[in-house]
């Protein structure tokens, strides 16, 4: 696989992502620090371009700033 994973959008994990297969092409990505996943996608390419640009809510936002 030549797309490399970004970091978890919600806790910032970097080591600890995963792609795991579901069916036959089909495959989703989850962070096994904070239990975070993406949706069941068809291609490995389109479930890490789905992970590699999602956002994080903002509710999750440090708003100690």
């Amino acid at each position: 696989m030549s797309e490399k994973l970004k970091p978890c959008p919600f806790c910032g994990e970097t080591k600890k992502i995963r792609i795991l297969p579901v069916g036959k092409d089909e495959n989703f990505i989850g962070c096994n620090t904070c239990h975070a996943q993406g949706p069941i996608l068809k291609g490995s390419i389109n479930t890490i371009n789905h992970w590699n640009t999602r956002l994080a809510p903002d509710n999750l936002k440090d708003t100690n700033d």
